[in-house]
């Protein structure tokens, strides 16, 4: 979630490898994410973003 007014770069590492889903507009998507390595996640102001692991 980013509560503030303009887009911020966060680092996130990912639990499990694979091709992430982002659930909220389908955009953005991830593929071939690598388990625990730091990937840069760029979250709008004033919005938030939820990636689900596809099986």
């Amino acid at each position: 979630m980013n509560f503030g007014a303009r887009a911020q770069a966060v680092s996130f590492k990912f639990p499990s490898a694979g091709n992430y889903r982002e659930e909220l507009h389908g955009k953005d998507n991830l593929m071939g994410v690598s388990a625990g390595e730091d990937v840069q996640l760029n979250i709008p102001g004033n919005y938030g973003r939820i990636w689900t692991l596809e099986t």
